[in-house]
């Protein structure tokens, strides 16, 4: 394929190994697990934030879904709960037998208003459309625009999750949704924590103690990188109201261009941080800082900086 070619597992491992993920725990319930605000991968002045030579960045919500075959029920759980007019786009990668024609696409179609399609390269992700990986392939997003490709090997196929995951970070940042139902195995975890480290929202599904559930929920949730652990019926909820408080947040001015908000704000949290955590954050960027934060209030549901 001549746009970007698709990654294997070995290849998205390379560039994305969890510096944590067999240190952390699960938490309880449908709270939030900590988000590594400030991460020992944040090398102040050397930490790259957003630029104008980035990729195009999509004005809504791209929400990436992945599941193994077995996550049929709670694809169809999401959907019955989430409204047809979200202005979310989401992209739903399961494991599917190669040479098994996927009826996926016709499936969810049956429990949501919304157009449904199997994806096809050049699929643009658009608000309130859900789009299906086809069979025996391997998904990426380039500038909002999807890119289809036959896997290099059966080990990329088995991690097609953590590809597509991990390219919607690098694609579309703060927009991006990366969530993560019933499967065997641990794929996806990867992919959770890019989303997380490009300042996204993570979510794991829940069993029914609140805990996350056994396979790639619970590998997912143990590297520390999700913010919520749900049960699918749960999750468009608390998406809707991360939208609107994200919207809402962009009101405020503390976007990351803004240097009003910057001064009012980041000496604050700087000193702060430095007598709890005997750390100077004085030398990061503060597109960093200032993204982290704002991340840290989304997720949180805060609207003052001072809280």
């Amino acid at each position: 394929m001549g746009r970007g070619r698709i990654r294997s597992t070995r290849h998205v491992k390379a560039a994305a190994t969890p510096p944590s993920a067999a240190k952390a725990k699960s938490g309880d319930g449908a709270k939030d697990n900590g988000p590594k605000d400030i991460g020992p991968n944040d090398h102040g002045p050397d930490d790259s934030g957003p630029d104008d030579s980035g990729p195009q960045r999509a004005g809504h919500m791209i929400v990436g879904i992945g599941a193994s075959a077995g996550g049929l029920d709670a694809f169809r759980s999401f959907f019955s709960e989430m409204p047809t007019d979200s202005g979310m786009a989401f992209v739903l990668v399961q494991h599917l037998d190669p040479d098994y024609n996927s009826a996926l696409a016709e499936i969810i179609g049956k429990c949501t208003a919304m157009p449904v399609v199997k994806a096809a390269d050049g699929t643009i992700a658009a608000p309130n459309t859900v789009a299906v990986i086809p069979q025996n392939a391997i998904l990426k997003i380039e500038g909002g625009v999807l890119r289809v490709a036959l896997p290099e090997t059966p080990t990329a196929r088995r991690s097609s999750i953590d590809t597509f995951l991990v390219s919607l970070a690098e694609d579309q940042g703060e927009n991006a949704v990366g969530i993560i139902l019933s499967g065997f195995g641990s794929d996806g975890t990867i992919g959770i924590e890019a989303i997380k480290e490009a300042g996204g929202l993570t979510l794991s599904e829940a069993a029914f103690d609140h805990h996350a559930k056994f396979g790639m929920p619970q590998s997912a949730t143990a590297g520390g990188f999700v913010d919520y652990v749900l049960q699918p019926h749960e999750m468009p909820a608390r998406l809707l109201e991360y939208r609107d408080f994200k919207f809402k947040d962009a009101a405020l001015g503390l976007s990351e261009t803004s240097a009003t908000g910057r001064a009012n704000h980041l000496v604050t949290i700087c000193a702060v941080l430095n007598s709890r955590l005997g750390r100077d954050f004085g030398q990061y960027k503060s597109s960093t800082l200032m993204r982290r934060v704002r991340r840290r209030m989304q997720v949180l549901h805060i609207e003052d900086p001072n809280e």
